[in-house]
């Protein structure tokens, strides 16, 4: 400002100067006098002018000064987001990878014949491609995946059960055997005796049930009953998986119907429930070498039995129709064993009980 002030005297100075020279040269001329004035009051405005409007130049270069003070700014905090978003993407590429590799080795392992590995490589995560709640969603379906049921202990492969009994008033005691053998093959025997007052045997059943082991538990291939009180119980049934047929025999009677899946023999159905994950409810066909009849057992709850081997947790599963009831109760201290059976007919009274008294196991 005191520069252009300055300038301003001199160049007054100098045009007094000028128009002195003038007049003594121009004399009467006005005219051109009169120019020369007009011509400096011109120059004296646009002097003012410029002087007065450089604060607005002031203002302008503050206003010019803060912007450039927040593109500053803004420039930083740009470059603290690239720098977090770059130490996060490795993390969030290695998930990816994980996941990339888990997929290529589930389609291997459902693969029968090798193909071209047409495998496509997706780019890595980072930030500004991946969706938060993706993101919250793959991490719960990933650690569901870690947090997997563990498997069941496998059934045991040698038991026997000897049971206290009650048929028709009359007591017995039966005994039970199951084994496995190392071809995968399974044997059911089962001798039920029954005694008078004084001890001696009065009626003796035994039962046979055949067949093999699969990953939903047995398959029966023949099962037989023979009561030597009674030639009319001698009884087989004779599963034939092949043909999906099941042939009934009694008294040298055939009787031949569709075999229905997941089918058990009056032996071998109690001993399925070790080979089940703990269902709410159970569909079993059974067959007694007369009878070809369709149960479904549900769940009832857990129950605690005291009898001889002790106080045993167990959960309690039950059949019922208009014309009888089946209760079992399996111990879970024993993988599922039964240890109590029961069978009662329309009006609530028992028909036959089974009661255990004692269990031996073996893994071999």
């Amino acid at each position: 400002m005191l520069s252009m002030l300055v300038y301003w005297h001199k160049v007054n100075f100098k045009m007094t100067k000028l128009i002195s020279k003038l007049k003594l040269k121009l004399g009467n001329n006005h005219l051109i006098l009169v120019a020369l004035i007009a011509s400096s009051l011109v120059h004296v405005l646009l002097i003012t002018k410029f002087s007065i409007n450089n604060p607005q130049l002031e203002s302008k270069k503050l206003a010019l000064s803060v912007n450039l003070s927040k593109i500053k700014t803004a420039a930083s905090n740009n470059i603290t987001t690239q720098v977090n978003s770059a130490s996060l993407t490795p993390a969030l590429h290695k998930t990816s990878t994980i996941a990339v590799k888990k997929s290529q080795s589930t389609a291997l392992n459902n693969q029968h014949d090798p193909v071209e590995d047409k495998t496509i490589i997706q780019p890595a995560t980072t930030l500004s491609n991946i969706n938060p709640n993706e993101a919250a969603s793959a991490t719960e379906t990933s650690l569901n995946a870690t947090s997997s049921e563990k498997p069941a202990p496998p059934a045991y492969r040698y038991v026997e059960i000897e049971y206290d009994v009650i048929s028709a008033n009359i007591s017995g005691q039966s005994r039970e055997s199951f084994n496995i053998d190392k071809n995968g093959s399974y044997i059911l025997s089962s001798l039920l005796t029954y005694k008078n007052s004084v001890g001696n045997v009065i009626r003796t059943e035994r039962q046979r049930s055949e067949g093999t082991i699969s990953d939903s538990g047995l398959i029966p291939g023949y099962y037989a009953v023979n009561d030597d009180a009674d030639i009319n119980k001698t009884k087989s049934s004779s599963f034939v998986w092949q043909e999906g047929v099941i042939n009934q025999m009694q008294n040298n009677q055939n009787k031949i119907e569709q075999l229905l899946e997941n089918s058990q023999d009056l032996l071998s159905f109690k001993y399925q429930f070790m080979f089940t994950s703990r269902p709410d409810v159970i569909y079993l066909p059974i067959a007694d070498g007369k009878e070809y009849k369709e149960y479904t057992f549900k769940l009832m709850g857990e129950e605690t039995i005291l009898n001889k081997i002790g106080e045993l947790n167990t959960i309690h599963f039950q059949s019922s129709d208009q014309n009888e009831t089946i209760d079992l109760w399996l111990a879970i201290e024993y993988q599922y064993l039964p240890i109590k059976s029961t069978l009662t007919d329309a009006n609530g009274a028992v028909i036959y009980q089974q009661m255990a008294s004692s269990i031996s196991t073996a893994n071999r």
